[in-house]
């Protein structure tokens, strides 16, 4: 699944129903945010991913809105997943 259409899809999403394995509810924000980002053609993974404000957003966003540290490392796990082998991404760890 394309990149930019998983976050679509997550951004859509009403409620925790139909949201793609790995994305916790509380995490839309974040995803929204960094779906933002602009400089990247859609369905271009690498480019969105490489970006730093985009790790950023995610880095500091997703441990501020999902209090359940097991929600943090599903968003993360995804993330790492799908932007494995982009130039510039540096693979998200959960906070401590």
């Amino acid at each position: 699944m394309k990149f930019f259409i998983a976050i679509a899809t997550v951004i859509a999403a009403v409620s925790a129903q139909g949201l793609p394995p790995g994305v916790a509810a509380c995490s839309l924000p974040c995803w929204a945010a960094a779906a933002g980002i602009k400089d990247c053609t859609p369905g271009d993974p690498k480019c969105f991913c490489g970006k730093p404000a985009v790790q950023e957003a995610l880095k500091t966003c997703v441990p501020q809105k999902c209090t359940d540290k097991a929600d943090v490392k599903g968003v993360y796990d995804m993330a790492n997943k799908m932007c494995a082998g982009a130039t510039g991404f540096t693979p998200l760890t959960p906070p401590a």
